[in-house]
C-alpha cells in the first residue's frame, strides 16, 4: 500500500511550534495519551472521522506521521476520558499563551460568539463535572431537544481560540459576557482591549 504525506507534516510544524505535544504529556501524564489526542488533532483538521475509522485513516500516511499507525478507538477513548479529567482550563490558557508568543498575535481586540448544541437520544449519565444538557431557547424550532451552549472568543488578529468554555443547555447570551470579560482578563494580563460581540452584549 502506498504511503503519503499529505498536510501533516505542515501541522507537524504547527504543533511543534505550540509545543503540543509536550503541553498534553504534562497535562495528562502519558506520552501515549498525548499522542493519540494529537492524532484526533490531525484528523478533525484533514478529514474528521469517527473513532473507530481512524486507524484504516491513519493507514494512509507514512506511520512515522501518524504514531505509528496502530491507535485504535479504544486507545482513542481512554486519551479523550483522560483528556477530560486534567484541568483543561489551564492546559488551554498555556497553549494559547504559547501561541501567542510563539506568532506574535496582536491581542488588541477580541470577538466573542456564542452558539448552542441541540442533541437527539438519551443521556442517563452524567459526570458531575459535566454541563448539564437541558431544554433552552432553539434557534432550530425544536424546543423539544435537549441543547448545550458553546462559546469561543478568539483574536482578530488570525483568529486564534483564546477561550472556549461550554454552559449548560439553559444558559442565556447575555449572562455570559461579564464572566467571559473577567476571563479574558486574566488570560490576556490586560483589560485595554477591544471587546467584540452581538447585540446581547447591551442587552
Amino acid at each position: 500500500m502506498q504511503q503519503g504525506l499529505g498536510a501533516i507534516p505542515i501541522l507537524d510544524q504547527v504543533i511543534q511550534r505550540l509545543g503540543l505535544s509536550e503541553q498534553l504529556t504534562a497535562a495528562m501524564g502519558q506520552a501515549r495519551y498525548a499522542e493519540a489526542i494529537l492524532l484526533l488533532l490531525k484528523n478533525v483538521v484533514i478529514e474528521r472521522n469517527a473513532l473507530y475509522a481512524i486507524r484504516e485513516w491513519a493507514a494512509q500516511f507514512d506511520p512515522a506521521l501518524v504514531y505509528g499507525g496502530h491507535y485504535g478507538d479504544d486507545v482513542l477513548a481512554r486519551a479523550l476520558d483522560r483528556l477530560f479529567e486534567t484541568d483543561r482550563a489551564s492546559l488551554l490558557t498555556r497553549v494559547v499563551l504559547h501561541a501567542v508568543k510563539a506568532y506574535a498575535v496582536d491581542l488588541t481586540q477580541i470577538h466573542q460568539d456564542p452558539t448552542s448544541v441541540e442533541l437527539t437520544g438519551a443521556y442517563t449519565k452524567r459526570r458531575s463535572r459535566a454541563v448539564r444538557l437541558l431544554r433552552g431557547h432553539s434557534k432550530g424550532h425544536r424546543p423539544d431537544l435537549l441543547r448545550l451552549v458553546c462559546e469561543l472568543s478568539v483574536t482578530r488578529d488570525g483568529a486564534l481560540p483564546v477561550l472556549f468554555k461550554a454552559h449548560d443547555g439553559n444558559r442565556t447570551d447575555d449572562t455570559l459576557h461579564w464572566e467571559n470579560w473577567q476571563a479574558l482578563r486574566g488570560i490576556l494580563g490586560r483589560s485595554d482591549f477591544l471587546y467584540v460581540a452581538d447585540s446581547k452584549l447591551s442587552a
